[in-house]
């Protein structure tokens, strides 16, 4: 249980290094909504600017943080658990369910079940270590550009990827947002906060949407479904907990759309590397490159364009291309979390990132002490 920031990311961390262990990440879901983001930020910057009184200012911030529970924009935090629900390692459409309320009880109550039941003591052994491998980092990394989430995560996933025993690189991720369509849109990336976020379609409708187009990988999660689980939406039948599909159709196309008619045609922090750079030069007959913004025209927004059509087209070949864009990740270093510490080490990339190069072991396993053939 952890949400801000560096926490979940240090948590996730912490438990792949335990990868025989089962672990599900429990969020806490974020506070209703209180004064728009918009006002907030007006407040805040006629007090910079000398305009407002310190009464004032806490005024707006109480009014903005007043309850239990994250932050209502979408920052570090809440961008944790969209990407932990992408890795499949917290329960379907748990992210952005308010606390205090029965639905979010019912959750946290349904994930101590679960983790009972993936213990090798339960009935359906599922540790962390099998869970997390290339394509759940892909998945992470896919969902953040989606929807707009934190850059912070161009960090720590990078972390969080070694710690699973995978090299996850900028280059990776740019790949990733040159072939992912931004489908969201919360503020500080709009205006809409998180909970309306929610009430729009939210994580379920966002993942239906990149699951049906391909740029999703289904992988096996903590619930037996798999990741289509992840595109329904929890709620309690007389009080016990159930879920639904996603709304076929989004309830504000202003906050959420469809991959078919996104906002953008790429994904938040897309940069072309040196290598993709490279294609696009070829792509645009050696024209000098200029950013793609609003308002540019003429031969410089062309240029742009086609570098960037020629950034998807690369990065989409790779993914289709063996399944994955991180499959290369597989020769360059040893193994998921799991199969490192089955061997009593620590997999660690080698010089210039060659695989085989494994650091001391930090610690030897303990024997499950009644013996359960399933446990490491």
């Amino acid at each position: 249980m952890g949400i801000c920031d560096k926490i979940v990311p240090g948590l996730l961390i912490g438990a792949l290094a335990f990868g025989h262990l089962p672990a599900l990440f429990v969020p806490a879901g974020p506070m209703p909504a209180g004064i728009p983001n918009k006002k907030k930020a007006e407040v805040r910057e006629r007090y910079a600017a000398g305009e407002a009184t310190r009464e004032e200012l806490l005024e707006v911030e109480a009014q903005s943080y007043h309850a239990a529970g994250t932050c209502t924009f979408y920052g570090t935090a809440n961008s944790n658990k969209v990407l932990l629900e992408a890795m499949g390692v917290q329960l379907p459409g748990s992210s952005f369910i308010n606390p205090g309320t029965p639905l979010r009880t019912a959750l946290d109550e349904e994930a101590v079940r679960r983790v009972l039941r993936m213990s090798a003591l339960g009935d359906d052994y599922r540790p962390l270590g099998q869970l997390i491998d290339e394509r759940a980092i892909v998945n992470a990394v896919v969902a953040l550009m989606a929807t707009g989430g934190s850059t912070n995560h161009t960090i720590h996933w990078i972390a969080v990827a070694r710690a699973a025993g995978v090299v996850l690189t900028w280059d990776d991720m740019d790949q990733i947002s040159q072939a992912v369509p931004l489908l969201a849109r919360v503020y500080p990336n709009g205006e809409a906060d998180v909970n309306r976020f929610q009430a729009a379609g939210g994580v379920p409708f966002v993942f239906r949407e990149l699951l049906d187009a391909g740029l999703m990988h289904d992988l096996r999660t903590v619930v037996p479904e798999g990741m289509r689980a992840f595109t329904r939406e929890p709620r309690l039948d007389n009080g016990t907990l159930a879920s639904a599909p996603a709304v076929a159709v989004s309830a504000d196309d202003s906050v959420v759309r469809t991959a078919a008619a996104p906002f953008e045609a790429q994904g938040v922090a897309c940069a072309c590397s040196a290598a993709t750079s490279a294609v696009a030069d070829q792509a645009v007959g050696g024209q000098a490159r200029a950013p793609l913004r609003r308002g540019a025209g003429g031969g410089g927004r062309r240029a742009a364009e086609a570098q960037q059509a020629a950034c998807r087209r690369r990065a989409a070949e790779g993914f289709r291309r063996g399944g994955d864009l991180l499959g290369s990740a597989r020769q360059r270093h040893a193994g998921t979390a799991l199969a490192g510490a089955a061997a009593g080490h620590a997999a660690e990339p080698g010089p210039q990132g060659r695989a085989g190069h494994r650091r001391p072991p930090l610690r030897r396993l303990r024997q499950d002490p009644r013996g359960d053939p399933r446990h490491p």
